[in-house]
C-alpha cells in the first residue's frame, strides 16, 4: 500500500565516500519528506529512511538512478525494517568496522573553486588548497576508512568557525568536504632555494617568475612532486633531462588552457573532453609545429599533455600578470627511483 509507512535500510558499496554522496542523500531525504540518517561505514555507505511507502520507494529509486558524478556504485542491498517514529534525517559519526570499500579517487580542482581562487573578494582568493564536495585530494590524502577528517591528512589541520559553518551547512557546496581549509586554518605554501632558504614574496608569484627566467623546480602536486621547467626553452629542458638521467624518453607537459594545447598539438573533441575531465590524464596526441622544445618528445610525433588540476597549477598558469608558458610536469626522481612525496624527502633527494 503506498500510504503504509515502512522503514527501510540500504547498504550502498563502491566509490560512496568523499564524492558527496551523504550530501545528496540529505538533499533526497528532504525533496521526498522522509526521515532517517546517514552514515560512512567501513564496507559503504549505510542509510535508513523511514516514511509512506511509495515515498521510500521513490527515494530508493533516484538512490540508484542519480546518485553523485563522481561516485561509482557497485551495488545497494536494501532490507526491511521496523518504523520507529524517528522524525528528521540526520548525518550520524561514521561507524568503524573491518569491511572494505572503494577509495574515492583524487578530483581537479572544480568550475567553482577556480571562481573564488581568482576572485580578489572572496575570502579564499589566491589559497592554493582551495577545495569543495566536489573536487580536491581524496586518494591521497586518506589514512584510513571510512573516509571522514579525522582518518586523513587534514586532522592536524582543526577548521576555523567560517569553515566548521560551511562543513556542517547540508545547503553549502562545502558539507562534509573532508579537505575544506582556508587561509586562516588551512595548509600553506612557501618556496625555498635548494639550500632550503626562504624566498620572500608571494611564493607562486615568484615561482612563476623563476621558471620563466629557466629555472627547473620542484613543485608539490596532489600525490607527490612534480619537476617542473619551461617546456619551450631547449636549454631548460636539456639540464633537466641531464639532472634527471632521463636522456630521451618523452616528458609531460602542462598547458594553461585548451588554446595552448592546441598551439601544441593537435587535438580533436575527444581529446579536449579527456583533458577537461576531473581526472585531469595526460592526453598523448599528435604533436603539432609548435612552441614546443624539440626535445620534449624526441623522433616520435606525439606529445603527452595535461590541463592544470590543482590551485598551484591555476594560480601559476592565471593568476598571474605575465602568461607562464607551456611546463614541463615530470615526476619528481631521478629516473628509475621512486617519486619523492614528503618535503623533506624531496629537499634531500631532488635538491
Amino acid at each position: 500500500m503506498q500510504n503504509e509507512q515502512v522503514r527501510r535500510v540500504a547498504l550502498v558499496r563502491g566509490v560512496v565516500q568523499g564524492v558527496g554522496f551523504r550530501p545528496t542523500v540529505h538533499r533526497l531525504a528532504a525533496a521526498w519528506g522522509i526521515a532517517g540518517w546517514v552514515r560512512n561505514r567501513s564496507d559503504g555507505l549505510e542509510v535508513a529512511v523511514e516514511g509512506v511507502s511509495a515515498a521510500v520507494d521513490g527515494f530508493l529509486r533516484d538512490l540508484a538512478d542519480h546518485p553523485p558524478p563522481f561516485a561509482r556504485v557497485t551495488g545497494i542491498d536494501v532490507r526491511e525494517a521496523e518504523p520507529t517514529g524517528e522524525g528528521g534525517f540526520t548525518i550520524l559519526p561514521s561507524l568503524p568496522g573491518q569491511g572494505t570499500t572503494l577509495c574515492p579517487p583524487d578530483l581537479a580542482t572544480c568550475d567553482d573553486c577556480v571562481r573564488e581562487l581568482l576572485d580578489p573578494v572572496d575570502r579564499r582568493f589566491r589559497y592554493p588548497f582551495i577545495n569543495c564536495t566536489n573536487c580536491g585530494p581524496r586518494f591521497s590524502a586518506v589514512r584510513a576508512l571510512p573516509y571522514d577528517r579525522p582518518l586523513t591528512t587534514m586532522a592536524c589541520f582543526p577548521m576555523c568557525e567560517r569553515c566548521s559553518a560551511e562543513y556542517h551547512d547540508p545547503t553549502d557546496r562545502r558539507y562534509h568536504a573532508q579537505p575544506n581549509a582556508c587561509p586562516v586554518c588551512g595548509p600553506r605554501v612557501w618556496l625555498v632555494t635548494r639550500e632550503g632558504t626562504a624566498v620572500a614574496g608571494d611564493p607562486v608569484a615568484e615561482l612563476s617568475a623563476t621558471l620563466r627566467r629557466g629555472a627547473i623546480a620542484a613543485i608539490k602536486g596532489i600525490g607527490g612532486f612534480h619537476l617542473a621547467a619551461d617546456a619551450t626553452d631547449e636549454e631548460a629542458v636539456a639540464r633537466l633531462r641531464g639532472l634527471k638521467g632521463r636522456d630521451a624518453k618523452p616528458l609531460a607537459v602542462m598547458v594553461g588552457d585548451l588554446g595552448w594545447a592546441r598551439r601544441c598539438a593537435q587535438i580533436d573533441g575527444r581529446d579536449e573532453e579527456a583533458l577537461m575531465s576531473a581526472a585531469r590524464p595526460i592526453v598523448v596526441v599528435a604533436a603539432a609545429d609548435g612552441p614546443l622544445a624539440a626535445t620534449i618528445a624526441p623522433g616520435i610525433g606525439t606529445v603527452g599533455l595535461m590541463l592544470p588540476y590543482t590551485p598551484i597549477h591555476h594560480l601559476l598558469f592565471s593568476g598571474n600578470k605575465e602568461t607562464l608558458p607551456p611546463l614541463v610536469m615530470t615526476s619528481g626522481n631521478l629516473s628509475d627511483e621512486p617519486i619523492a612525496i614528503g618535503n623533506r624527502e624531496a629537499m634531500g633527494r631532488l635538491a
